[in-house]
Parts: structure tokens; C-alpha cells; sequence
């Protein structure tokens, strides 16, 4: 009777963390639109869901080691899917993570350069208004001695 009041803790437990496990990968997926989540791990997934199923008819039959046993296999299945290597390194790696690295580096280089091409765009009109000049005082010479 206790051991079978503590395999159902057991199992409630391990289903409690399961669920919470599955939320909290739900979200970051979807707050990561440009991730692509492997096959591998979607039937972890799936293989979790099924398990916590299992624990879930095999609580209600009244059959609670069992239960245990397929709660903390559904718990390690979606612990496995959430720490994936695919997920943790993108989940790590967001567009504000890298601006926020390579700001500093890009960001006075890329100022000199606009500096520097405005400054060539202001020498390049002058330039060319002082050949514009130089035609027309030309023109205007070689129409007056003919």
C-alpha cells in the first residue's frame, strides 16, 4: 500500500516535469521562428507523449510501478528533446546575440568608410564643376578666335 502510494508520487512527479519540459520547449520554438527542428527530435517528442500516456492508463488500472517506469521515461524523453545539441546551440545563438557581438567591431569601421565615401562624393562634384568650367572656358575660347 506505501509502495504504492510512493510509485504514484513518483509518477506524478515525473509527469508534472514531463509537461513542464514540453511547455517550455513548445515556447522557445515558436519564439524562434527560423529554427528548424530535427526529426529526431519531434519522435522524442511523440516517444515522450506516449510514454506519459502509458503512465497515465497504468496510474488509472491501479498498476503503479509500471506507471513509475514509463513516467520517467516520458520525463528523460522530453529532457532529451528540450537539451538537444541542434536546440541548445541555436537557442544560444539569436540575431540580437550576434548584433550585439559585432556591433562594436563593425560599427566604427562602417563610420569611416560612409565618412570617407561622402568626402570622395563632395571632391567628385567639385571636380566636376571645375572640368564643367574648364569645357565651357574652352569652348567659349575656341568659338571667339574662330
Amino acid at each position: 500500500r506505501e509502495l504504492d502510494l510512493l510509485y504514484r508520487h513518483h509518477a506524478c512527479s515525473n509527469l508534472l516535469s514531463c509537461v513542464a519540459t514540453l511547455e517550455s520547449l513548445s515556447s522557445l520554438v515558436q519564439s524562434l521562428p527560423r529554427m528548424i527542428v530535427m526529426d529526431e527530435i519531434g519522435r522524442q517528442v511523440e516517444l515522450s507523449l506516449e510514454a506519459a500516456s502509458l503512465a497515465q492508463r497504468n496510474a488509472t488500472l491501479g498498476i503503479g510501478d509500471s506507471s513509475a517506469v514509463s513516467a520517467t521515461r516520458a520525463r528523460a524523453l522530453a529532457e532529451d528533446a528540450f537539451f538537444h545539441p541542434s536546440i541548445m546551440s541555436i537557442s544560444y545563438a539569436s540575431v540580437e546575440h550576434y548584433f550585439a557581438i559585432y556591433m562594436p567591431f563593425f560599427a566604427p569601421v562602417c563610420l569611416h568608410v560612409l565618412l570617407a565615401a561622402i568626402k570622395e562624393l563632395k571632391r567628385y562634384k567639385v571636380e566636376r564643376a571645375k572640368y564643367s568650367a574648364f569645357l565651357l572656358a574652352s569652348q567659349s575660347r575656341a568659338t571667339t578666335s574662330s
